[in-house]
């Protein structure tokens, strides 16, 4: 059977923050709506949800970063 996770505080954390809100790219009326159907099981948003917190950290990491990470595999052909 498939897990369903009600426990969105992480998700509303970080799609609903000062960062987020700032960047203008969600609508945080439309993300409490699915927060809230979600977490009450009148619909199955986890997908939706998980997308969107990606995007947002991707966003983070690689938008507003100055230099994105270096991965482990870039680490050696960098380094060489």
């Amino acid at each position: 059977s498939v897990a369903y996770v009600t426990d969105t505080a992480p998700f509303g954390d970080i799609l609903l923050d000062r960062r987020t809100r700032e960047r203008g790219q969600l609508r945080p009326e439309a993300i409490e709506a699915l927060l809230a159907e979600h977490t009450a099981c009148r619909a199955d948003h986890g997908h939706r949800l998980w997308c969107l917190v990606m995007l947002e950290l991707w966003q983070r990491l690689y938008v507003e970063s100055e230099r994105p990470p270096v991965h482990a595999g870039e680490a050696t052909w960098a380094a060489a």
